[in-house]
């Protein structure tokens, strides 16, 4: 009797979730697809390989998220936040300064830094799909180490 009480209210549960289920309409063929963001970067004419960092308008956003360049120098960004404006940036220092001790103990710097810099254009992404930020220009730039 008990083992009958309990399958019923099991049957009952199942009823129940499944006719949710189907009033939400949260089935996964029918969820549409998270937005995207793709850009593609070059540096001196050439596909840049290497990190590229996705900033949005959020000023709480301060690091955003980072990935690496494919071959061809793009990178697509998955499941961003719909109708957020987003941007793409590169800062790496790729030659750090040299630091040298001095006898009396001071610290010294000298030699070049090297840093590669550059972001692409601003753009909303839209509700689904893919938003293309398009191509961005890398440069690199050199400083003096005193």
């Amino acid at each position: 009797m008990a083992i009958k009480g309990l399958a019923a209210v099991g049957a009952t549960i199942a009823v129940l979730t499944a006719g949710f289920g189907a009033t939400l309409g949260t089935g996964t063929a029918e969820a549409a697809p998270n937005p995207s963001v793709r850009v593609c970067a070059v540096l001196a004419g050439k596909p840049y390989h290497g990190p590229l960092n996705l900033r949005s308008d959020d000023w709480w956003d301060i690091f955003g998220r980072t990935q690496n360049t494919a071959g061809n120098g793009c990178t697509e960004f998955r499941n961003v936040q719909a109708h957020k404006g987003y941007r793409a940036v590169v800062r790496v220092e790729n030659m750090p300064c040299q630091h040298g001790l001095r006898p009396d103990g001071t610290w010294y710097r000298w030699g070049v830094r090297g840093e590669r810099i550059g972001q692409s254009k601003r753009a909303v992404t839209k509700s689904t799909g893919r938003t293309d930020l398009g191509r961005m220009v890398v440069r690199q730039h050199y400083t003096q180490c005193f």
